[in-house]
């Protein structure tokens, strides 16, 4: 302080309270005069509003995983609907998908497996009167030989 015009330092008073100061020397008289703020006070407001901008992050963080965890519970389990509506594909005459949920394109693929499965299944019944039709053609013709 005895060198600069003005300046601020943080240091400890004659009481021994640690402080921010700051002063300023007067170049009509060379006179100073310090104004000391104790560091508790300054600090304190930062140290707060760390403490809440911690825990906000934090409390942030917690729901966005919650929601990840809710969001993928959902699309894996319209998945799973999925993955066990296709094994079924063909052996059914109708898939039961309705209870397959999430995204829109998941709502798709249900629709598109829904239809196969029909197509399957037709194409299946078709083949099998193709067959009955032939044995009882077979059947006819040994019939008049």
């Amino acid at each position: 302080m005895a060198r600069e015009n003005e300046g601020r330092y943080r240091g400890a008073t004659v009481e021994g309270l640690d402080t921010y100061t700051a002063h300023l020397r007067s170049e009509f008289n060379n006179w100073a005069i310090g104004v000391a703020v104790p560091a508790a006070f300054v600090d304190g407001g930062s140290r707060r509003a760390a403490w809440i901008l911690g825990i906000g992050a934090g409390t942030s963080m917690l729901l966005a995983v919650l929601v990840a965890m809710l969001v993928g519970q959902r699309i894996a389990s319209a998945i799973s609907a999925l993955a066990s509506a296709a094994r079924n594909v063909g052996t059914e005459p109708t898939l039961h998908l309705s209870e397959v949920g999430g995204a829109r394109e998941v709502a798709a693929v249900a629709t598109a497996l829904a239809q196969g499965s029909a197509a399957v299944h037709e194409r299946q019944k078709l083949i099998e009167r193709k067959k009955a039709a032939m044995l009882e053609a077979d059947q006819a013709k040994q019939a008049v030989s």
